[in-house]
């Protein structure tokens, strides 16, 4: 084989098909990188591509996460029926039977025929789907004949890197496309399903025994004995299900430069209803409708989106969500203090600079992480909000009155009395919501370089809720109008603007204000951001863009800027993070 089409092959993942049903394949990953599902967020099927995996749940909504470069990790709204992840694309059958891709067109393998399908097959290059006459009809690359199907009705299609294989109807197999290891060279004999991978395949013989075809350098196609319901060709490895609901993995273990040990064809224990091995990555679907994936997860494909979730804090390098139970779970692409939270029942949490501070559900604030200025020591009493900010802590405590610690220089930990209904902390200023809907703020009011810029200035008139940033504020007016002020700029060093401080026109829930960019939640769901889109760093603003303000789509009930990154949690209570490292900052840490 060719140095490049093994790279390209690697990026294949499986299609599992059985009769007039899809099943898609899966990547691999080390047991275990994710899992995800509820009672009312579970899922049907489940597709690994070669860096992203995609999911119907069980209401035909699709869920997709991992690699978004092309938005291949964008699904359409509506219902459908499967759905398959290939390379850099995805494309599903929807509820009325017709195909839609999305991501990477090149070639055309993004833009499927006109027509009603059973199933679809997303490979590297081509696709092919089964029309519900049984006839296959195949779009994108061609250069080996991939993309022409014989005549003839068939039970399933399946994609591999450049060739593909359809199960006939009397279960014999007929592959076309390229034969250099043997894998458009199928066995004879019935089958009762198949599934194409990188440069080999494998099929599920009616007697339940595996047998695959192609490519064996890893040992993918030297299936165990036994019997299997369904079985699943990635890149290098293979995964079948056993008919006691347990996987079995054969193949290649190693990652993408095949240095190390990433774990694609080491399965977790238990029982699955599916299963779908990638490129270097497997995800599988519990008989409860859960998510797990394992193996390789460089751009989050094994990492399932995170579930179950009320509220959520985006901070400089570190995320943390409070659970429907209460626990309270922090995940970064570090190992600092602040994403190591306290056990115990949590009624919300805010992520500072370098620590975190927690609401428990009996109104006492924790902190954990950094403390140099005491940011991270709350007095005793009870709370009803807290929130954390550069290097110091504000809460509103039970009686209403704003209680605050830690650093002090600009009189940011300086509350005023009287009674406020909510409290945020910015960079070393403070603003909070009265009773009667005034915002009254405290602390700097000038830019690092000494110039006033307003950000402890608020208008007047009504609020419902108020959020600090690093130098400006936003506040929701109640009558859903967002209006900000404070400075446009970073910081007083360089001369960009960045227009954190100028919201956009219509109706919001909830707003957020970070370092130089704020989102905001309008009525219908909708998130929108605006201000700085590129990473920053503590002495200048690099030209890297990150993509902090630019939401995904979707509906959402909350959101939280930070540093580089922002987080919102959906209306089905998962956590969706996007900007700077938003797949490492999406990860819950597993130690």
């Amino acid at each position: 084989m060719h140095l490049s089409r093994q790279l390209a092959l690697a990026a294949l993942f499986s299609f599992v098909v059985i009769v007039l049903a899809a099943c898609g394949a899966g990547d691999s990953a080390m047991p275990t990188l994710g899992v995800t599902g509820t009672e009312d967020v579970a899922f049907a099927s489940i597709s690994a591509g070669f860096s992203h995996t995609c999911a119907v749940k069980r209401d035909g909504s699709l869920e997709c996460w991992g690699d978004n470069t092309e938005h291949q990790s964008t699904p359409l709204s509506g219902a459908f029926d499967s759905v398959s992840a290939g390379a850099g694309y995805t494309c599903g059958v929807s509820r009325g039977g017709s195909l839609e891709c999305w991501g990477e067109d090149d070639d055309g393998r993004a833009n499927p025929p006109a027509g009603e399908f059973a199933t679809v097959s997303a490979g590297y290059g081509h696709s092919c789907g089964l029309k519900r006459d049984g006839s296959v009809e195949c779009w994108g690359g061609n250069t080996h004949g991939e993309s022409s199907p014989p005549s003839g009705a068939f039970a399933s299609v399946g994609v591999g890197s450049e060739y593909t294989c359809g199960m006939r109807r009397d279960g014999s197999v007929e592959c076309w496309g390229i034969d250099d290891y043997g894998e458009s060279t199928p066995p004879s004999g019935a089958f009762a399903s198949i599934s194409s991978g990188g440069t080999h395949s494998c099929g599920v013989r009616q007697d339940g025994s595996a047998e695959c075809w192609g490519e064996n350098a890893s040992g993918e196609s030297t299936p165990p004995p036994g019997e299997f319901t369904s079985v699943s060709a990635g890149g290098n490895h293979t995964c079948g299900v056993r008919r006691d609901g347990s996987v079995e993995c054969w193949g290649s273990n190693l990652g993408v430069q095949g240095s190390h040990v990433a774990g694609q064809a080491s399965p977790p224990s238990g029982g699955f209803a599916t299963v779908s091995a990638g490129a270097f990555h497997t995800c599988g679907v519990r008989p409860d409708g859960a998510a797990e994936c394992w193996g390789s997860d460089i751009d989050g494909g094994a990492t399932p989106p995170l579930r179950d979730f009320v509220s959520v804090s985006a901070g400089l390098g570190d995320t943390c969500g409070v659970r429907r139970d209460g626990a309270v779970e922090c995940w970064s692409t570090s190992d600092d203090a602040e994403s190591s939270p306290r056990s115990g029942e949590f009624a919300a949490v805010s992520i500072g600079s370098g620590y975190t501070c927690g609401l428990k559900r009996d109104g006492r604030v924790e902190c954990w992480g950094h403390d140099e200025h005491g940011e991270a020591i709350p007095p005793r009493g009870e709370f009803s909000s807290v929130s954390a900010g550069s290097s110091h802590t504000c809460g509103v405590t039970s009686s209403g009155s704003v209680e605050c610690w830690g650093y002090n220089d600009e009189g940011q930990a300086t509350a005023p009395r009287g009674t406020f209904a909510s409290v945020s902390v910015g960079g070393s200023h403070t603003c909070g919501v009265r009773l009667d809907g005034s915002v009254e703020c405290w602390g700097s009011n000038q830019n690092y370089g000494g110039t006033a810029i307003g950000q402890a200035t608020p208008p007047g008139g009504t609020f419902a809720s108020v959020s600090a940033g690093a130098i400006h504020t936003c506040g929701l007016r109640t009558d859903g109008i967002i209006e900000c002020w404070g400075s446009n700029k970073y910081y007083d060093w360089t001369d960009k603007t960045f227009g954190q401080a100028m919201p956009p026109d219509g109706e919001f829930v909830a707003v957020s204000a970070g370092d130089f960019h704020t989102c905001g939640v309008r009525v219908h769901g909708v998130v929108a951001c605006w201000g700085s889109n590129e990473a920053n760093t503590a002495t200048s603003v690099e030209d890297e863009t990150v993509g902090q303000a630019n939401p995904p789509t979707g509906e959402f009930v909350s959101v939280s800027a930070g540093s580089d990154h922002t987080c919102g949690i959906k209306r089905d209570g998962f956590v969706v993070c996007w900007g700077s490292q938003a797949r490492g900052l999406v990860e819950l840490r597993r130690d």
